[in-house]
């Protein structure tokens, strides 16, 4: 499928240039086994971690939490089969969904609520869509936060720059590009154009 391992990791990573599909066979901390995370992470994040950005743990099919105990190796491979197997289901769906920055920006847009990190990034996949009426609003909504935490005053510090280059469109490009490259870089991903990426979205 070319989903790509993390290092030696339980993380695998669907790379789609300024975002990442992240399959994730969490452990867990109380007990041998692992539950399964699928999501995206948006790469125009000043950090070097993998976050769950939008998605995240999945469910079985009454409702409950995906976890796999260990109980043995032959259980276990069986288990690990059945949630690989899902996990590849999840990324063939996010590949159909978000082909694009488009299909990205409606969906952030129409989550995003209250939820201040998916407002900051609504606001930059509408500004990378041409939506700038869209990206103004969710930006100035990071900005007003009022929240006094460091991370989230820089934050607002940020969505503050971004918002005051929204309309030019190619500055707004190019700052979401170096933090796309340099955020690849942290995570030793390959060298691409990010640019030209976006600008023929």
């Amino acid at each position: 499928m070319g989903v790509a391992q993390k290092g030696r990791s339980r993380t695998w990573l669907d790379d789609h240039g300024w975002w990442l599909c992240v399959v994730n066979f969490e452990s867990s901390d109380w007990s041998k086994g692992t539950r399964l995370a699928v999501s995206a992470d948006f790469l125009w994040h000043d950090r070097d971690w993998l976050a769950q950005s939008y998605g995240g743990r999945l469910c079985e099919a009454d409702g409950s939490e995906i976890h796999v105990a260990y109980e043995s190796d032959s259980q276990f491979a069986a288990e690990a089969r059945r949630l690989a197997a899902r996990a590849a289901e999840e990324v063939v769906s996010y590949r159909a969904r978000f082909e694009g920055v488009e299909e990205w920006a409606s969906e952030l847009s129409a989550t995003a609520d209250d939820i201040f990190w998916q407002q900051f990034d609504a606001g930059i996949a509408c500004a990378l869509a041409g939506r700038p009426r869209e990206a103004h609003h969710w930006l100035r909504l990071v900005r007003e936060s009022g929240d006094d935490r460091d991370w989230v005053i820089a934050a607002c510090d940020r969505a503050r720059e971004l918002d005051q280059l929204v309309d030019p469109g190619d500055a707004f490009v190019d700052a979401i590009s170096e933090s796309v490259a340099r955020f690849r870089s942290s995570l030793r991903l390959a060298e691409i154009d990010v640019a030209s990426g976006l600008r023929s979205r």
